[in-house]
């Protein structure tokens, strides 16, 4: 479904209210805030952890990362088959001017927002991986389509009903939908756990990770 077709569901969801008492500029809003918590709690194989690889130059110490990162994992010198040590920004400021630096093969990262610098300066060509989650696009134009399965975008209209419900504070209503949200999603799995149930049941052997299904516990950097 396009963003028009689940607008028009959700407004059939909510009452049938017309454009002058809810713009549709309000229920995009509601679907996507709905959208963003359906893929930050569930595992699809379009929006899972990814990666890109940036090839350093010598001396040159920042890059710039992809827009669609939300969530950087962890950086890992491809070169040399180590990962780079993870620093904040109390770490970065601490380090002397840059026109001291010795250029030397990298060991630690730091982002800070677009940005990847990398420390030492590297002394020549490597390659980094860099891996990441990509972040949520929002539906905008009538005709964009959430990338999650199409099994799953009546679970958009169901929650972006709750949350049309909670911000106009009818709790009647907001409840009764969250049941109903409830309900449905009760019945669904993520992608990647459907896949790693379909391997275990092939008699694929599975690394000790995969057991842990939920986004958060298994879908991380385990590249070493």
């Amino acid at each position: 479904m396009d963003l028009s077709t689940i607008r028009t569901r959700l407004r059939e969801r909510i009452g049938n209210p017309d454009t002058t008492d809810v713009p549709n500029a309000t229920l995009t809003l509601r679907i996507n805030e709905a959208l963003i918590d359906i893929q930050d709690i569930y595992n699809f194989n379009a929006t899972k952890i990814t990666g890109v690889t940036l090839v350093t130059a010598a001396s040159d110490y920042d890059y710039t990362l992809p827009a669609a990162i939300d969530v950087l994992i962890g950086v890992r010198d491809n070169t040399n088959g180590v990962k780079l040590v993870k620093r904040d920004r109390v770490w970065w400021d601490s380090l002397s001017a840059a026109t001291s630096w010795v250029n030397a093969k990298p060991t630690n990262y730091f982002r800070d927002g677009g940005t990847l610098y990398i420390y030492p300066p590297p002394d020549g060509v490597y390659t980094l991986r860099v891996r990441y989650r990509n972040a949520t696009t929002e539906l905008s134009a009538d005709g964009d389509t959430p990338i999650i399965p199409l099994s799953w975008h009546p679970g958009v209209v169901l929650l972006a009903r709750c949350k049309h419900w909670e911000s106009i504070e009818d709790w009647p209503k907001y409840q009764v939908a969250r049941q109903g949200w409830n309900d449905w999603a009760s019945t669904k799995t993520d992608e990647v756990a459907e896949e790693l149930k379909a391997d275990y049941d092939q008699g694929v052997k599975l690394p000790d990770l995969a057991k842990f299904a939920s986004r958060g516990q298994y879908d991380f950097d385990h590249e070493d």
